[in-house]
């Protein structure tokens, strides 16, 4: 359902707005789903197309920032997973081989 058929739902009295903020709420939450799944996917585009150093280099950076993001998170198992993540990533990155020193 689209933000407009929610509009007219409302204005018709359809629905009450209560109803209309969750919907409204829902969509919002799929759409950002769905940046990220863009973001995402666009990333590794990128990276497969990488040659050794660039690739290192973009693992380095994710890294990186992965583990800022799980020195900002406050939820104890989110951070304890993203952080995982980080060294997963890092580990892989050093185990590939090249020049770079990360």
């Amino acid at each position: 359902m689209t933000k407009e058929k929610l509009d007219q739902l409302l204005a018709a009295g359809a629905i009450t707005k209560l109803q209309y903020d969750e919907m409204i709420g829902d969509i919002v939450r799929r759409e950002a789903e769905q940046d990220e799944l863009d973001k995402t996917q666009a990333w590794f585009k990128k990276y497969e197309k990488a040659n050794l150093t660039t690739k290192k280099r973009m693992g380095a950076e994710l890294t990186a920032n992965l583990f800022m993001k799980g020195a900002l998170t406050s939820d104890r198992q989110e951070k304890k997973q993203i952080e995982g993540n980080a060294y997963d990533i890092r580990s892989a990155t050093r185990r590939v081989g090249g020049f770079i020193n990360i």
